[in-house]
């Protein structure tokens, strides 16, 4: 999973703005991911954004509703421990 953030910065002499990106690679808990995919009745490669947000207190944001549903659920749950 990659994680990343944008700066953008003026070019000189053309007005225009461009976005540099920084990339943070991270591994998800496999062992763990097909459990969660189950529990929230997602993919494993939902289930391994899901993950990435929650494990990092992190908004997740999709178009997806099934996993930003999964994603309200879980997130109030971790917030109650």
């Amino acid at each position: 999973m990659h994680g990343c953030h944008a700066d953008h910065q003026e070019r000189p002499g053309k007005g225009r703005r461009e976005a540099s990106l920084s990339l943070e690679i991270a591994e998800p808990d496999w062992a763990d991911l097909p459990v969660l995919a189950r529990q929230w009745d997602l993919t494993a490669y939902d289930a391994a954004y899901l993950q990435l947000a929650l494990k990092r207190r992190l908004p997740l944001v999709t178009l997806d509703a099934r996993l930003a549903a999964a994603y309200d659920r879980a997130s109030r749950l971790s917030q109650r421990r």
